[in-house]
């Protein structure tokens, strides 16, 4: 009797065994478990088996998407890039070539069979991209669309959260939200209750390219506290005459002539160049700003740093000065570079250029 209740207790154990190595597996295993849900910026559920480590990137204009996502530490993730990056390798360690060449530099005209011969878990693109075509192409090869507004600054935290859980980055994810974010939110602070507002003419790119309403230029006037005397325009390209007009106290230029996002920045004698263009079209020397020389120069790279919060930075600091004593753009900027993505600090993306602890 004793030796059969042995031989059953033995059987009950291995089976027991061998029942909670199968739930233990399962609990491993299993889809429900390891699964990955988030929604990107235009609210779409997306559902990951695990973190993504091949991915294909679309930008819309700029770089600022695949340099938050080397800033997470995943630039080695990146299989597939638009022409903006193959203009700006040096920002990217040149890892990328002609090979790697999904779209074009706005992200709209997507190479599909590029993207499908690449193979990647995922097409992270701007709503300003194909997205919605992209979707329909590419779900037959289990390929996710995943997108991602980089551009409206105001999703930055949401746009690291989503970024970090996707890549299972939260941690370092966090990190950048509390130290740019941080940076953001002490200028909203600080300049919450000024009253005497300063006026400002922005201009991106060629002469009468300025901001209007959607845009993220627009946004970035916005959040440096400034009165964007074009605030009203219905079209980018306005005529000189509308600048003399309402004669801004300041003035702000992107000051790369390159439509590139150049790590490096342009040289003095460019700078020069652009300024001396702007103060000499007609009747401008009777603006304010010109005649009082507050100008500021800042190049493409530099201002769309950490989704345009840097830009802010850099434009708050030059308007307000004094109600901004612990902000240093220059020293932001140079954390982003050496910190973040990696790179050699080079100064002169600003002109005049300012100072670390500025």
């Amino acid at each position: 009797m004793k030796k059969v209740f042995k031989i059953t207790l033995s059987l009950f154990l291995v089976f027991y065994i061998i029942l909670c190595y199968g739930c233990t597996y399962n609990n491993i295993s299993g889809s429900n478990h390891s699964t990955i849900v988030v929604n990107d910026s235009l609210g779409r559920k997306i559902e990951l088996d695990k973190p993504l480590s091949r991915v294909v990137v679309a930008n819309a204009y700029n770089t600022d998407l695949t340099e938050l996502i080397v800033a997470l530490g995943c630039l080695n993730t990146i299989v597939g890039v638009d022409q903006n990056i193959l203009w700006n390798n040096e920002a990217f360690h040149n890892k990328f070539n002609k090979d790697q060449l999904i779209c074009n530099r706005e992200g709209i005209v997507l190479n599909y069979e590029k993207i499908v011969e690449l193979n990647p878990q995922a097409l992270i693109i701007s709503s300003k991209g194909s997205w919605f075509d992209a979707q329909e192409k590419l779900k037959d090869f289990g390929i996710k669309v995943i997108v991602v507004d980089t551009h409206d600054m105001e999703k930055f935290n949401n746009n690291c959260t989503l970024l970090g859980k996707i890549f299972g980055k939260v941690k370092q994810a966090e990190e950048i939200k509390r130290y740019f974010g941080g940076q953001l939110e002490y200028v909203k602070k600080q300049l919450a209750n000024i009253n005497n507002r300063k006026t400002v003419y922005f201009e991106c790119g060629s002469p009468g390219a300025t901001t209007m309403p959607g845009s993220y230029f627009y946004s970035l006037v916005k959040y440096t506290g400034g009165i964007n005397i074009m605030e009203d325009a219905v079209e980018r390209h306005i005529l000189p005459e509308a600048v003399i007009l309402r004669n801004p106290e300041y003035i702000v230029k992107m000051s790369d002539r390159r439509w590139k996002y150049s790590y490096i920045p342009p040289s003095r004698e460019e700078q020069d160049a652009i300024k001396k263009e702007l103060i000499t079209r007609p009747g401008w020397d009777e603006i304010s700003a010109v005649k009082n020389n507050r100008i500021f120069q800042l190049s493409y790279f530099s201002h769309c740093g950490a989704s345009k919060i840097i830009g802010v930075l850099y434009v708050a600091k030059f308007l307000y000065p004094e109600y901004l004593p612990d902000l240093h753009p220059e020293q932001v900027f140079k954390v982003w570079l050496t910190e973040y993505l990696g790179l050699e600090y080079i100064p002169g993306h600003t002109y005049p250029s300012m100072k670390i602890d500025e």
